[in-house]
């Protein structure tokens, strides 16, 4: 089996994305617990959608670049070395001023 896309390719290190992998062929005779997604080390259960696509969750992952894996016999993985990326979400600690002038605008505006 092969897969060309992903979608999304990259989400926060938070995880629990679902992921859409097109390709295949995939299997739908398997028996349940034989198709998982492993991103980087991180194995993950896949559902079945038809036969080119496949669905898994996002683990809780390191920030970083991983390969995504997938397996329909729970043991041997695809070696396609497709790039996953984990990203670190923006925090805003503060923005400055708070407030403006509502019709002029033009205010510079600090976000921390």
């Amino acid at each position: 089996e092969t897969f060309p896309a992903v979608d999304p390719s990259s989400c926060s290190t938070a995880g629990n994305v679902s992921v859409t992998i097109f390709g295949g062929p995939f299997l739908s005779s398997l028996q349940p617990g034989n198709l998982f997604c492993k991103f980087g080390r991180i194995s993950v259960p896949g559902l079945f959608v038809s036969s080119s696509q496949i669905q898994c969750n996002t683990p809780p992952h390191a920030a970083g670049s991983y390969p995504l894996e997938i397996t329909q016999n729970g043991q041997d993985y695809t070696q396609s070395r497709y790039s996953f990326r984990f990203y670190h979400e923006c925090t805003i600690h503060s923005i400055y001023p708070v407030t403006g002038p509502a019709i002029m605008g033009g205010t510079i505006v600090r976000i921390l």
